[in-house]
């Protein structure tokens, strides 16, 4: 069934005859190259716009979230700082449970059980997990803030203008054949 559908649509699209509007005599080609003014320079961002990777990189290493102020995404500093402050504290707190089970553990060994007790064993190297877990999820954190502030800073100076456009229009050559002519202009 798909396939016959598929055959009349090909059919039909193969038999259309398509006819301009308006008739062309002639198309001067040369007074249309003339015209068109394509060593104009693009409008550039102002210098003052324009950011330095190195100090945003820098910045955001000696305070995560400084290179983000720089670049004038001020949204993403508290972002970065609450996940981080997040972070340290999970820190904190689960190395407070750790070093609490690491001496609960070394307590629990004695002369009849040399092995300790296996319940606080366990609890203590939980904790010592998700510590370094979140310890992981810091480093990563600073990582993507470093990475962060050097884009948007490279990026600083990409044109983002209003005049981004695609456009369809119909296209004549000097034969005679017509056609469809895509622009994209950025």
């Amino acid at each position: 069934m798909a396939r016959g559908v598929l055959i009349i649509l090909v059919l039909l699209a193969g038999g259309m005859t398509v006819f301009p509007q308006e008739t062309v005599d002639t198309v001067d080609v040369d007074t249309m190259i003339e015209e068109m003014d394509l060593d104009a320079p693009a409008e550039t961002p102002k210098e003052s716009e324009i950011r330095s990777p190195t100090v945003a990189m820098v910045l955001s290493g000696v305070l995560p979230g400084a290179g983000q102020v720089y670049n004038g995404s001020y949204w993403k500093t508290p972002v970065i700082l609450g996940f981080a402050g997040y972070f340290t504290y999970a820190i904190v707190v689960l190395h407070d449970f750790y070093t609490d089970y690491r001496q609960r553990f070394r307590d629990s060994i004695t002369e009849e059980n040399p092995m300790g007790n296996e319940r606080l064993q366990f609890i203590r190297n939980f904790y010592r997990d998700q510590r370094d877990r979140f310890g992981w999820y810091m480093a990563i954190l600073y990582v993507l803030n470093l990475l962060d502030a050097y884009v948007e800073a490279t990026l600083s100076g990409f044109d983002v203008g209003e005049d981004l456009t695609f456009g369809v229009s119909p296209y004549i050559n000097v034969q005679g054949s017509t056609g469809l002519q895509f622009r994209l202009r950025f």
